[in-house]
């Protein structure tokens, strides 16, 4: 029998450019398409109204003032109260509406927590007391 050389060696190439331009479509329509996700959070906010102030003394103020030593304090009606017991002064005093008053210095996180402690109650109307920045 006789035996040919075949000179030519074969060898595999693949060409991943296709590859690679897909690729780059996909990462490009993930980054153009999360841009268009919203994402909401349902919180009813609270309606604000200028006549509802601190003189009006039959309706409970929650105040929330930063304290020297960084943390935070939270009094009803100038009784210091923790966190978790807004629920039950609510729930024992049902109240009708609400004034929540908070130093510029609370961070947006805790005022949140306030706000969504709150915002349990269902019969309550809430206003926001705020001063405007006259600078």
């Amino acid at each position: 029998m006789i035996q040919f050389k075949n000179e030519k060696k074969s060898s595999f190439q693949m060409d991943i450019t296709p590859l690679i331009d897909v690729i780059f479509q996909v990462i490009l329509f993930l980054i153009l398409s999360v841009g268009k996700i919203n994402f909401f959070l349902d919180i009813k906010l609270p309606k604000l109204e200028e006549s509802y102030t601190s003189e009006n003394k039959n309706v409970p103020i929650i105040s929330l003032q930063k304290v020297p030593t960084g943390h935070y304090n939270i009094l009803w009606n100038q009784k210091n109260i923790g966190l978790l017991e807004i629920e039950s002064y609510l729930q024992k005093e049902k109240p009708e509406k609400l004034i929540l008053r908070a130093d510029k210095d609370i961070p947006y996180g805790f005022f949140m927590q306030v706000l969504g402690k709150i915002q349990k109650q269902q019969n309550v109307e809430l206003f926001l007391e705020y001063e405007l920045d006259t600078k």
